[in-house]
């Protein structure tokens, strides 16, 4: 994700603060456990960016 994603969104103008979520697909039993621990570090980047206020308050990963 970030190493071809990233470069597409910077190049087109897009601001990028926190790193990729990759869920590989031996990991989707536990969806619990791999998006959460991302999802508080990239709050913690958005809010100290300064990016927290464009965020949504939706969550990003909803139980299916």
């Amino acid at each position: 994700m970030d190493a071809y994603l990233r470069p597409l969104l910077i190049e087109l103008g897009a601001t990028v603060p926190v790193p990729g979520l990759v869920v590989l697909e031996s990991d989707t039993d536990r969806l619990d456990d791999v998006p959460v621990p991302w999802a508080e570090r990239a709050a913690r980047a958005l809010v100290a960016s300064g990016a927290a206020a464009f965020v949504s308050r939706t969550p990003l990963v909803q139980a299916v």
